[in-house]
Order: C-alpha cells, then sequence, then structure tokens
C-alpha cells in the first residue's frame, strides 16, 4: 500500500467531488475496485467518475449487461459489475484477461467476485453505509496499491 485515506460523506454532492477529485489524478491505464454493500454507492461513485473524465452520454450501471464501455477522447473506460458473476470461471467467458491487456480505465464493482483472477488495482475504494439518527452518511476509504499520475497520489485530494 502505497497511500490510504479515509473520508466522510454527507451527500451525493460530496461523493460528486470526490469521484471528479479522483479523475484528476488517474492515469490511462488505471483498475479501480469499488467494495461496498448493495446501495453504499459503488454504482453513483462510478457514474459521476465517468461523468468527470469527459463522458457526456448517460452512464447506465452494468448490473446485466456486466461490463459497458466509455469511449472518450484520450481514454476508454470499462466499468465492470461483477455481482451476478458466479464464480471466477465465469470471467474467462467474458474475455476478462483481454480486458486487462487494454490501456484502458477498468472500473470494477464487486470484486471480490473474480478471485485469483483478480489483479491488485491502482486504487481500491471501500464504500460503508453509516446510519445515524436523522442522516444516511457514507465512509469512503481509498487505498492506493500503485501508481497514479505522475507526482500525483490520493493525498492530493484531501
Amino acid at each position: 500500500m502505497l497511500y490510504k485515506i479515509n473520508k466522510i460523506l454527507k451527500n451525493a454532492k460530496e461523493l460528486k467531488i470526490l469521484a471528479k477529485s479522483i479523475a484528476k489524478i488517474i492515469r490511462k491505464n488505471c483498475l479501480i475496485y469499488l467494495k461496498g454493500q448493495l446501495g453504499s454507492g459503488k454504482t453513483t461513485f462510478a457514474k459521476y467518475f465517468i461523468s468527470a473524465l469527459g463522458y457526456k452520454g448517460l452512464v447506465k450501471s452494468p448490473s446485466y449487461n456486466i461490463v459497458e464501455y466509455y469511449e472518450l477522447e484520450e481514454k476508454n473506460v470499462y466499468h465492470f459489475d461483477f455481482y451476478r458473476i458466479r464464480n471466477s470461471k465465469d470471467l474467462y467467458f467474458i474475455g476478462w484477461k483481454d480486458f486487462l491487456c487494454n490501456k484502458s480505465i477498468i472500473i470494477v464493482e464487486w470484486p471480490e467476485k473474480g478471485g485469483n483472477l483478480m489483479p491488485n488495482p491502482n486504487l481500491e475504494i471501500i464504500f460503508n453505509i453509516l446510519y445515524s439518527k436523522n442522516t444516511i452518511k457514507r465512509s469512503i476509504e481509498i487505498i492506493q496499491l500503485k501508481k497514479l499520475k505522475k507526482n500525483k497520489n490520493i493525498l492530493s485530494i484531501v
């Protein structure tokens, strides 16, 4: 692990700001894992992140298609959702290793479903829901495991 930060987010606006900040520091080929329970903000974060990278169209959830592809001016983005993957062998059928050879940004929700076929990511973002009397907040843990853009790291987004 290179760096690790924790943030408490009060609302979707703060999640959007975080996604935009992270989009500024990632490189063209980057693997990002999104972990957390259902409804914790993984897909919403991915939508904000892909939009922050410059995608102008509708960002869809890949829950039923397993993967959604977004072509941008300088880079391509693949957004995976492995929630419906039964075991790591299913990844062979979708060509997972071929995607990893691409010079693209790859976002994976539920990466733990991929088992030992999952390489170490550049970033791992863990989402948790925090319930209190009248509010719901999100606890976000961001772990940088590999280099991002030259001279950039997650500490620059705090």
